[in-house]
């Protein structure tokens, strides 16, 4: 074997062995075919246009294809129940102005009174609501109101309970 034969062969060589070193389940694929030439025995002899030596050839499975399902979007389920309309329709926002200045985290000047609808506490738990009624949510706090006036109307709000039907 000529010196130019065996630095062609270790060029070509030496690339593969790397490769499947590197990545064995790649190099699992990988095929080494030489070169057809019209002699069998001399690898300096090459088509034109290819490299003299063995060609290393790789077959890398495709990944399989996975098919999305659509996604279906459901609306959001309220954690309220629906109260009727007539109840839906009042003036809210008057009353929590009225009552509080629409401030959601209003506490009254003896804390007896709390949140935009000044509820007192034992109120508040009265209608399903936890924890203090100033640290509730504005659409919580709207949503007890609402039950409260569907148990006892206006009276809770002496005052300013006229608001609603404005």
């Amino acid at each position: 074997m000529t010196a130019r034969l065996r630095a062609t062969v270790a060029a070509v060589l030496m690339p593969a062995t790397i490769f499947a070193v590197a990545l064995p389940a790649v190099a699992a694929h990988a095929a080494v075919r030489p070169h057809s030439t019209s002699s069998p025995s001399s690898l300096d002899e090459t088509p034109k246009g290819r490299p003299a030596g063995p060609v290393i050839t790789t077959t890398i499975p495709k990944p399989p294809v996975v098919k999305k399902k659509p996604v279906v979007r459901k609306a959001p389920v309220s954690r309220y129940r629906k109260l009727p309309a007539r109840v839906m329709r009042l003036n809210w926002h008057a009353l929590a102005a009225c009552e509080s200045g629409g401030r959601p985290n209003a506490v009254s000047s003896n804390g007896l009174y709390r949140g935009m609808y000044q509820f007192s506490v034992g109120t508040w738990h009265g209608v399903g609501g936890r924890g203090l009624p100033d640290k509730a949510t504005k659409v919580e706090q709207t949503y007890r109101a609402q039950l409260l006036f569907m148990r006892s109307g206006t009276r809770p709000w002496p005052v300013c309970g006229k608001k609603l039907y404005k």
